[in-house]
């Protein structure tokens, strides 16, 4: 369910941004994929968090990691809320855009 409700949120997201750049004389697909990226960046963040702050086993056991996730979904939360916010740090930056060449008029 997290991962519904995730992945329609970063479609909004890229959709949204890709636009807004648009919007603004910039390429959309390039914006497209920093969100993209931003989006991915967030989720490694989000992941780095959760294992130094609760992980207490071993880092090669990718079983043990995967089990670890699941059974608490307050973790997975977590890394999604950094994911998106990964995403949203993108969209301030185009907004920032904007602001910037309006002051330049």
């Amino acid at each position: 369910m997290i991962d519904l409700i995730l992945l329609a949120l970063f479609v909004y997201l890229v959709y949204s941004n890709g636009s807004l750049a648009k919007k603004l004389g910039k390429n959309g697909i390039v914006w497209g994929l920093i969100t993209f990226l931003g989006f991915m960046g967030g989720n490694l963040v989000g992941s780095l968090i959760v294992m130094s702050l609760f992980y207490k086993g071993t880092i090669g056991d990718v079983h043990a990691w995967i089990q670890f996730l699941m059974d608490n979904p307050s973790k997975q939360w977590l890394i999604s809320a950094c994911a998106l916010g990964g995403g949203v740090l993108i969209r301030y930056i185009l907004e920032r855009k904007k602001a910037v060449s309006q002051e330049n008029e």
